[in-house]
C-alpha cells in the first residue's frame, strides 16, 4: 500500500443533480430527517467521472494492494467508510456513514478481492476471511459516529492510503523467499500494530496469488539492485576506457529502479523498501 495525495476538486459527477437536489441533500433527508436506517439508493459515487478520477489518481491500481485492476477486471468503487450498513465484528449496524456516500474523500478504487469478502488462502496456508465489504473496525465502539460529521471522534483501525502514510504503519520481511506485508512496529499494544494488522488482514494483504505476484517482483528489483552494486564497484577500477559505458550502464539501472519506486508500477513501497537502502548505501541520492 503506498500514500497517495489526492487531488482537491471532486469529480462532477458526485454532484448531480436529481430533481434540483444532490443525492447527498436526498439522504440527509431521507436518514436524518425522516430517521430511515436503510431503503436508500446510493448510485452518484459510481458515476464514470468519479471512476476515472479515481483510476487516474491512483494509476489504474487498487488502492490497498496496489496491484492492476484496469486491465483485468471491473473496478470497484470503494467507501473507506461503509455507506449502507457497518460490520462492526459483532453486529450489523445500520445506517451506515450515509452522509459520506458521495464524498470524493471517502472513495477508493478497489480491486475486487481487497473489496469483496471471502475466503482466501494466505501465504502459509491457512484460509482467513478477507476482503473489506462492510467491515469499518474502529479502537473504541463507544465513538461509533451516528450522525453527520461524528466520525471527526472515531480513531479508524484500517489505513486510508490518501490521509495515513502505510510506510509509518507497513513493511516487509522475507520469509521462505517470499515476500510479506507485516506491521512495523511489533507491539500489540501500540497502535500503529493494530492498524497494520487489521488492515493487513481485512485487505487481505497477505493472501497468497498476491504474495506470489508481490515476490516476482522483489526478485526482479534484487537482481537489478546486485547489478547496480557490481557495475558501482566495476565504475571505482575503471580505467578510461571503459568508463563512459559502465556509467551508461548504472544510469540503465538507475532507470529501470526508479521505475518501480516512482508509484507508477506496482509494489512501489516494496520497491522503496528495498532500494533505498541500497541507495543510501552507494550515495545515491
Amino acid at each position: 500500500m503506498r500514500a497517495i495525495v489526492r487531488t482537491a476538486l471532486a469529480p462532477a459527477g458526485l454532484g448531480k443533480l436529481v430533481r434540483g437536489k444532490t443525492e447527498l441533500e436526498r439522504a440527509r433527508k431521507h436518514f436524518d430527517v425522516d430517521k430511515n436506517v436503510d431503503g436508500f439508493t446510493f448510485n452518484v459515487y459510481s458515476d464514470a467521472s468519479v471512476k476515472q478520477a479515481l483510476n487516474d489518481l491512483f494509476d489504474g491500481m487498487c488502492g490497498y494492494c496496489e496491484s492492476y485492476y484496469d486491465a483485468t477486471q471491473t473496478q470497484d468503487v470503494e467507501h473507506y467508510r461503509p455507506k449502507g450498513r457497518i460490520d462492526n465484528g459483532v453486529t450489523k449496524l445500520k445506517p451506515g456513514y450515509w452522509w459520506l456516500a458521495a464524498h470524493w474523500g471517502n472513495l477508493v478504487p478497489s480491486c475486487i478481492l481487497c473489496n469483496r469478502e471471502t475466503n482466501q488462502i494466505l501465504f502459509d496456508g491457512s484460509i482467513l476471511k478477507t476482503g473489506k465489504g462492510d467491515r469499518f473496525p474502529i479502537l473504541d465502539e463507544t465513538t461509533r459516529a451516528t450522525t453527520e460529521g461524528g466520525e471527526v471522534t472515531e480513531t479508524p483501525l484500517l489505513i486510508d492510503p490518501c490521509s495515513d502514510d502505510p510506510g509509518d504503519y507497513l513493511c516487509y520481511v522475507v520469509r521462505d523467499g517470499k515476500c510479506i506485508m507485516v506491521p512495523k512496529v511489533d507491539n500489540s499494544d501500540d497502535l500503529r500494530h493494530s492498524r497494520a494488522r487489521a488492515s493487513i488482514d481485512i485487505y487481505g494483504l497477505n493472501r497468497a496469488p498476491l504474495v506470489r505476484d508481490r515476490t516476482r517482483y522483489m526478485k526482479r528489483i534484487s537482481y537489478a539492485l546486485r547489478q547496480l552494486e557490481r557495475q558501482v564497484a566495476l565504475l571505482d577500477a575503471a580505467g578510461p576506457e571503459t568508463t563512459a559505458d559502465i556509467e551508461a550502464e548504472i544510469a540503465e539501472s538507475l532507470e529501470f529502479l526508479d521505475a518501480h519506486a516512482d508509484g507508477k508500477d506496482r509494489f512501489s513501497a516494496m520497491a522503496r523498501w528495498l532500494i533505498q537502502p541500497v541507495y543510501e548505501r552507494l550515495g545515491i541520492a
